[in-house]
């Protein structure tokens, strides 16, 4: 075998030459003509990693010698990522590497080895955004994600309900349209490949039910000047549209309650509400132009829907009337167990409890917008919203619980106090 300096030795003796007008020998040292790509170009990673294949390149001589102790200069040229160094030189072979960590952005980022008088190397990577929390899970003891999916569809979810612990629907949006998940006991269903794809803001905003073949669902599709919104009914095999609205400058519902199959209540901005008599959605007055993001009932003649502004409406069995909620900030979500023991939840960590004639302010601990509230009785009561929030309350305080997962929560439900799902994005604000 050669030893490694004998490659560049012959070839500086081929070139020894004899100047005819002096005499003397003459040696000509071989010259860097090539710079190649060895390894580690076309590689992908989740963005912030290091690839496992070093960025490795060749320098070699007319003849295809390899040459050492050529510098090489090496740069991030797209990507915001760093390399182990920013220049190595060759060792015998005619080789050297760098280790790249990408950048924070994903798609395609791209690094730069040049030697002087070459042409330049270029790699690239494709850079991956993790996979992005959208349910997370509770066993009575500790908060773990129940779904991911790829950061490119962009799948947020806005409500969730289930008839049983194996028949659980969650809503929302994606990258590209409306869409609706399903827990079928063991797994979620996965949003369809086309989620990946641009642009759409049309969004489910609520779902509700009293069985597994009798499910609504309210949806917006936002596009001013213009403006629809749907109501959809599930019968146990498909949704079908049973109410469409389509204006300009106007809105829709925002979410729904569902309290027999003849009997439902819709409500949604500038204070509108309508109630499902088994046929039609009728429109009712509310009493108020504030938006109304949530409603919650307790029997045919006591419902409440509350909204912006600290806005909150009671239906008495005959009208809608104003209850003073002692806030202005918006309130996002209602649950209660009774008559006399219900809870609102809203923006800057306001929580407010009803005990049957007045709303009262409850201490949070948090100043994180609330967007959902749910438990299995007056001491099991889960509120969800930015920032990560999970608060339980055991029936005298709110503490905070750990998710492990960055989020924004939007919706929180369940069947038992150890079984219960929160719903939202993987984007945290």
């Amino acid at each position: 075998m050669k030893t490694p300096g004998l490659a560049v030795a012959a070839s500086i003796l081929a070139l020894a030459t004899l100047d005819a007008c002096t005499g003397s020998d003459r040696v000509v040292a071989p010259v860097a003509a090539n710079l190649t790509i060895a390894s580690g170009n076309d590689q992908s990673g989740q963005i912030g990693t290091t690839l496992p294949v070093p960025l490795k390149v060749s320098v070699t001589s007319s003849d295809g010698a390899g040459m050492a102790d050529v510098s090489v200069d090496w740069a991030v040229t797209s990507g915001g990522g760093t390399l182990s160094a920013a220049t190595t030189s060759t060792d015998a072979d005619g080789n050297t590497s760098v280790i790249w960590t990408l950048g924070s952005s994903s798609g395609t980022q791209s690094v730069a080895a040049t030697v002087t008088t070459l042409t330049t190397a270029s790699f690239s990577a494709t850079a991956i955004a993790p996979p992005q929390t959208v349910v997370l899970h509770y066993n009575g003891t500790a908060w773990s994600t129940s779904l991911e999916t790829p950061d490119a569809m962009r799948v947020s979810l806005s409500a969730i309900w289930g008839s049983s612990s194996s028949q659980i629907f969650a809503v929302g949006r994606c990258t590209s349209s409306t869409l609706t998940l399903l827990f079928a006991g063991t797994a979620w269903s996965q949003p369809p490949a086309s989620c990946g794809s641009n642009g759409s803001l049309n969004e489910f905003t609520g779902v509700s039910g009293i069985s597994g073949s009798d499910v609504f669902r309210v949806g917006r599709a936002p596009l001013p000047p213009s403006f629809n919104g749907s109501i959809d009914h599930y019968d146990g095999q498909t949704w079908t549209e049973v109410y469409h609205k389509s204006c300009s400058f106007c809105g829709g519902s925002r979410a729904v309650w569902t309290r027999a199959h003849n009997d439902a209540v819709a409500v949604g901005d500038a204070g509108e509400i309508r109630r499902y008599d088994g046929t039609n959605w009728n429109l009712q007055t509310s009493g108020t132009t504030n938006n109304l993001n949530a409603v919650w009932g307790f029997g045919t003649s006591s419902v409440v829907a509350v909204g912006d502004g600290g806005a909150i409406v009671y239906y008495n069995g005959s009208t809608w009337v104003a209850q003073p909620s002692g806030t202005t900030q918006p309130l996002y979500a209602i649950w209660g167990t009774s008559s006399t023991n219900a809870f609102a939840v809203g923006g800057g960590g306001t929580i407010l409890h009803y005990n049957g004639s007045a709303w009262s302010a409850q201490s949070s601990g948090s100043t994180m917008a609330l967007r959902g509230i749910w438990g299995s009785s007056g001491t099991s009561v889960f509120a969800v919203g930015n920032g990560s929030t999970i608060l339980f309350y055991n029936g005298a305080t709110w503490t905070q619980q750990n998710t492990n997962a960055a989020m924004t929560l939007r919706a929180v439900w369940g069947t038992s106090a150890t079984n219960v799902y929160a719903v939202g994005s993987g984007i945290s604000y």
